[in-house]
Order: structure tokens, then sequence, then C-alpha cells
């Protein structure tokens, strides 16, 4: 579980490319006259008519959706956990870190000094 709001947009990407691949495979060559050249479309009908598909695939595909979803949080979630774990240890609380040479001196100063 995650309150991270790129969880629903990364799903609704997913759920947007797959629509867009479902379509892609329906667009034809139709000349319009106000354009130059052929131009791809699909007919209203044709994006009315989707592949069908049983419960069982179609849950397949919203938990394969979710899951990676979820997965592109997570990743960027560790790798951000990763870099404040290693800016804490080597930069802050190390026993040869730079706020360790200079707290004791920091501390020692008045407020008008700092």
């Amino acid at each position: 579980m995650t309150l991270n709001h790129y969880l629903n947009d990364n799903l609704q990407k997913c759920r947007e490319k797959r629509f867009q691949d479902a379509l892609a495979k329906k667009k034809k060559a139709f000349t319009v006259h106000f354009t130059q050249g052929d131009e791809k479309v699909v007919r209203l009908g044709d994006v009315h008519h989707q592949d069908h598909m049983s419960n069982f695939d179609h849950t397949v595909q919203d938990i394969h959706d979710i899951l990676e979803s979820y997965f592109k949080v997570a990743r960027k979630r560790f790798v951000d956990n990763v870099c404040v774990h290693a800016t804490d240890h080597y930069l802050l609380t190390d026993t040869e870190s730079p706020m360790e040479f200079f707290s004791p001196w920091v501390n020692s100063l008045s407020k008008i000094s700092l």
C-alpha cells in the first residue's frame, strides 16, 4: 500500500498505453481533403468494438498494470531512501563526517558570532 499519488498516475498511463496500442492496430489510411497526403484515422465504430476479454484475462492485465505501477513507485522510493541514508551516514552521523568536526566548534559559538 502506498499513499504516493504517482501510483495512480502510472496506473492510468499503463491503461492508456494499452488502449492506444489496441487502437493503433485499427488505424487505416484515409485521404482527408483539408490536409496534404494521407492521414491515419480510426473509425468511431472501431473504437467501440474493442477486443473483448474474459474475466480472467482482464484480471491478469489489471494486476499486471497495478504491479508495474507499484514497482515504479517503489523503485524511486528505494533509490531516495538509499540517498537519504548515505547522506545521513557520510555527512551527518559518521564519526569522520564533516559535522563531527564542526559541531563542537559551531556549538561553542555565540548567537552574535553565528
